[in-house]
């Protein structure tokens, strides 16, 4: 899935309604994450229709002044799974979940 993210300044005036959805859907994106801090506003896009590469700019423009943002694209992406058979709640060495009140399901297996 394409992938972008696209600071502004915390006092940019940027955009995010159902105008800006639709014009941002027209550009294949799906999901839209905001994130914001006291120094930054940023906004992640992705899609599997979305060329960032072709399409960056115009969302940016969508969603507040462009030549007030920065785009960053992915450098580097890695889904992160398990080495072995064991892990997570399955790992013999870690503590098992108490019954949760009212399950049904026993907390060991």
């Amino acid at each position: 899935m394409a992938k972008v993210l696209i600071l502004w300044p915390a006092d940019a005036a940027v955009r995010i309604g159902s105008a800006e959805a639709s014009r941002l859907a027209g550009l294949g994106v799906s999901t839209i994450a905001l994130l914001r801090d006291a120094e930054s506003v940023g906004i992640v896009l992705d899609g599997w229709a979305f060329d960032p590469v072709q399409s960056a700019r115009a969302a940016a423009a969508a969603l507040g002044n462009e030549s007030e943002c920065r785009v960053l694209f992915p450098a580097l992406e890695v889904d992160v799974a398990s080495a072995t058979l064991t892990g997570g709640t399955d790992d013999p060495t870690l503590p098992r979940p108490s019954r949760a009140a009212g399950s049904t399901r026993p907390a060991d297996r």
